[in-house]
């Protein structure tokens, strides 16, 4: 069974190097709720495409707070 390893970014761990580390994919947080914007999504983003890494974004909703 072959292994996917993924980092789950967001903004909290800033700009990575993602260069000096060993994944396959990246996901990273582009929004939450009804108004924030990760400020890193694009760069993190834009470095790991350019490594040839699989990618994934997605938007953190809090259901107790607004919808979907």
């Amino acid at each position: 069974m072959a292994t996917l390893r993924v980092i789950d970014a967001a903004s909290h761990q800033g700009d990575m190097n993602q260069a000096a580390m060993d994944f396959d994919a990246l996901i990273v947080k582009a929004t939450e709720g009804t108004g924030y914007v990760n400020p890193y999504c694009d760069g993190e983003f834009q470095e790991a495409w350019k490594l040839g890494k699989k990618l994934g974004v997605y938007h953190f909703a809090r259901n107790t707070r607004n919808r979907a």
